[in-house]
């Protein structure tokens, strides 16, 4: 993609309206796992965090944006600073994350639909896979337009959710029981932690919004400004979600709500879903979703496709059909949605959670080391605080991989299990190139 500098470039409010869409769903499902770990005291606080850590990290990601205007992901801007090993990385923890939180994704599709239509099960969820894949493989190139349609009815859904749920609104639903006493804090400081993982799924895909940095007006002035507003706008909203619903539908029924937190919210004592706004708020909610899913096994694919591309996964997974679709790394990413479909939503977020903040942790490492290496680098914007900025977001995606650790140990020794796959690809992918430079000279 090539930087426009004409008018006729993408303006800082589309570039926010996508970071919108891109993490607007999280606001639908998940979040509410952490309501009965921490309480919603617990959540609030982590949010706080959360925003602060998106804050720091759009700071260092429109920089490298500016910089790198040429740039195709998250993992082109830690391959900046770390090479074809950051890259590579990256690109991966991305692709399989995203790949399995579809899986998840349709799950919570299911619990509403269960909820809403009264029909579900396990072969909606593959009815739902396979549609997915099969609209995909038939040419969807615009996801950036479905994307941005889906969150701006996502908006509408959620202002519409919040309307209908203010009248009811009641303090004493937003405090647990803990030894026979009401709190908002039920577990202390370590609910607090243990609910950043779900604080940071109600902001993710922000940052994404980068991406569209090629086709940017102005990006050093305007994808700081772009990112600043998106991150503002999913806090506004997550808060009063999580207010709403939290006091409107009592946190002791939200927390245990598989999938539906909305719905089930609305279903609270005397709501009785509300009438037509119930159905309304839990329709909209499954096309919300859907947008989603398709958006991340768009995103999987072109992300295993890139990362092919580039030699560094088998070339096969750059096959496209005639309409330009990467056959292979569809199917490849929805054999990983069927996985993540088997498994717990909540075991899958967490693992989804860990694997983007490792490759946070890696675009913030390639920040740092590219404000030392190569200090005279034309960047036309700076962030705030440099390098400084870059270390506070380091240490609070350190915070959440131990905060993963600390909640789903047992499955994270599956997930370093893959880490320690790619490595080995990876070493052995070297080694190969190696042998072939070796031999050509």
């Amino acid at each position: 993609m090539n930087t426009r500098e004409g008018s006729s470039g993408l303006k800082w409010l589309n570039v926010a309206g996508l970071g919108i869409a891109f993490a607007i769903s999280g606001n639908f499902s998940g979040w509410n796992f952490g309501l009965g770990l921490g309480g919603w005291g617990g959540m609030v606080a982590a949010s706080v965090v959360m925003a602060c850590f998106y804050l720091c990290l759009s700071q260092c990601v429109a920089e490298l944006g500016a910089a790198h205007p040429q740039a195709q992901g998250m993992d082109s801007y830690a391959g900046y600073g770390l090479g074809r090993a950051g890259s590579y990385f990256a690109g991966m923890s991305v692709a399989i994350a995203v790949g399995f939180a579809a899986g998840a994704g349709c799950n919570f599709i299911e619990a509403y639909c269960t909820a809403v239509l009264g029909a579900g099960g396990l072969p909606l969820k593959l009815v739902l896979v396979a549609v997915l894949v099969a609209v995909q493989l038939r040419g969807a190139r615009e996801a950036v337009t479905l994307t941005a349609a889906g969150g701006l009815f996502s908006v509408i859904v959620l202002l519409l959710f919040c309307a209908a749920m203010l009248p009811h609104f009641s303090v004493a639903g937003l405090y647990s029981q803990r030894q026979g006493a009401a709190t908002v804090f039920p577990h202390g400081a370590y609910g607090v932690i243990e609910c950043i993982p779900y604080a940071l799924f109600m902001f993710f895909g922000v940052e994404q919004a980068a991406n569209a940095v090629g086709d940017m007006h102005q990006p050093g002035r305007n994808l700081p400004k772009a990112l600043l507003a998106a991150v503002g706008v999913i806090l506004a909203l997550g808060s009063a979600v999580l207010v709403l619903a939290t006091g409107g539908g009592g946190i002791a029924r939200v927390a245990l709500a598989d999938g539906n937190p909305l719905y089930v919210a609305m279903g609270g004592p005397g709501l009785a879903n509300l009438g037509w706004l119930g159905t309304a708020v839990g329709a909209g909610s499954i096309v919300s979703l859907v947008s989603t899913v398709f958006s991340m096994t768009y995103s999987g694919s072109r992300q295993l496709y890139s990362l092919a591309q580039s030699g560094l996964l088998p070339a096969r997974l750059a096959r496209t059909n005639g309409r330009g679709a990467p056959v292979n790394a569809l199917y490849v990413v929805g054999a990983f949605a069927l996985a993540g479909m088997a498994i717990d939503a909540n075991t899958v977020l967490v693992c989804f959670i860990f694997s983007v903040s490792v490759c946070n942790v890696l675009v913030l490492v390639s920040f740092m080391r590219l404000r030392r290496m190569q200090p005279d680098l034309p960047r036309p914007y700076r962030a705030i605080g440099g390098t400084r900025t870059a270390a506070t977001a380091l240490a609070l995606s350190l915070v959440v991989l131990l905060a993963c650790a600390g909640l789903q140990p047992a499955a994270l020794a599956y997930v370093a299990l893959a880490y320690a796959s790619c490595g080995l690809h990876y070493l052995t992918l070297t080694r190969t190139r190696s042998a072939r430079v070796a031999g050509t000279e």
